[in-house]
């Protein structure tokens, strides 16, 4: 049973022009979004090396948002590959912001090796984004390649720098790969995930009645 996403909350919407000067974002520019923890599991510095391999297309600017025991390090990296202008680490977003947050990005990157299900795909597809996932876990069960996003190997920068590259490049695409997302994130809507965990208690209840009744007779 999916974790869910609340899909009223999350939902494409209109660039939050305040929110980007409080990062110190151009008005225009583009934005690969990470949101989540900052942690080796999470392969940042696969992002991190991407987006050096990326040159300017755009103006593009990468946001991680998120704390973690990693920041220190992926902060010295992106000074040394020549990306700290272009990149900002915005720390904790408050849960009242995470909406807005998405809403600036143009595409969700996220090359983690270790995620369950990711609840944060899950919030960037509901916000209407394409997504560069990693192809390893469950991001492949959330990310259909040429459909709502870009799968990539695992801890490979060249692969994932050519798939922002493509993204950034064909706002067609992104368009309609964000629709898509729209439309596959649909089946973990809080209200259907509610609606089964509620179901799955009601079959337990009622074997564990019959059992019981069973047993007395």
């Amino acid at each position: 049973v999916s974790n869910g996403v609340d899909l009223e909350r999350f939902r494409p919407g209109p660039d939050d022009g305040a929110l980007r000067r409080v990062f110190g974002l151009p008005p225009r520019a583009p934005v690969v979004l990470y949101t989540g923890r900052l942690g080796g599991e999470k392969s940042l510095h696969v992002l991190l090396r991407a987006f050096a391999r990326l040159g300017r297309p755009g103006g593009a600017h990468l946001v991680l948002s998120g704390t973690g025991p990693d920041a220190g390090r992926l902060r010295a990296l992106a000074a040394t590959l020549g990306i700290a202008p272009r990149t900002r680490f915005v720390g904790f977003v408050p849960d009242r912001d995470l909406p807005p947050l998405y809403r600036l990005a143009t595409v969700f990157a996220i090359p983690s090796t270790a995620e369950l299900q990711s609840i944060v795909t899950l919030e960037a597809m509901a916000s209407g984004l394409p997504v560069a996932a990693a192809d390893c876990q469950a991001l492949p069960e959330l990310v259909r390649p040429g459909r709502n996003g870009v799968l990539f190997p695992p801890g490979e920068p060249l692969a994932l720098a050519a798939a922002l590259r493509r993204l950034l490049a064909d706002p067609s695409a992104r368009r309609r790969m964000g629709r898509a997302s729209r439309r596959l994130v649909a089946p973990h809507d809080y209200g259907r995930v509610i609606g089964e965990f509620k179901r799955l208690y009601q079959e337990v209840i009622q074997s564990h009645e019959d059992s019981g009744r069973s047993a007395a007779r």
